[in-house]
């Protein structure tokens, strides 16, 4: 096979793909598949005012499931505002950590 000129953008190509599988290939954690969702519905650049949204869509999501799961904890162990109190008085760090 014999590569002429008109050859070199499918050569370039070809060697993007070839750097692309072998980036891949290194990954020691392969994607999640929310990871690869938000790869491919961000495959373009955002604005930076589109890009502040898409932070705060992302914290408020995070902030809601937490709240959720705080709330869970609460009425599973029937904890009271003074069993909160006590836990926020409470120092849980370990000196030297």
């Amino acid at each position: 096979m014999q590569v002429g000129r008109n050859s070199l953008p499918l050569v370039m190509a070809f060697n993007r793909f070839l750097n692309t599988q072998s980036a891949m290939q290194t990954l020691s954690q392969p994607l999640s598949n929310t990871q690869l969702e938000i790869l491919k519905a961000f495959s373009h650049p955002l604005n930076e005012n589109d890009l502040v949204e898409l932070r705060k869509t992302l914290a408020d999501f995070f902030a809601k499931r937490a709240v959720v799961a705080a709330n869970k904890t609460w009425d599973e162990k029937g904890w009271t505002d003074e069993d909160v109190d006590r836990l926020l008085n409470t120092k849980l760090r370990k000196r030297g950590n």
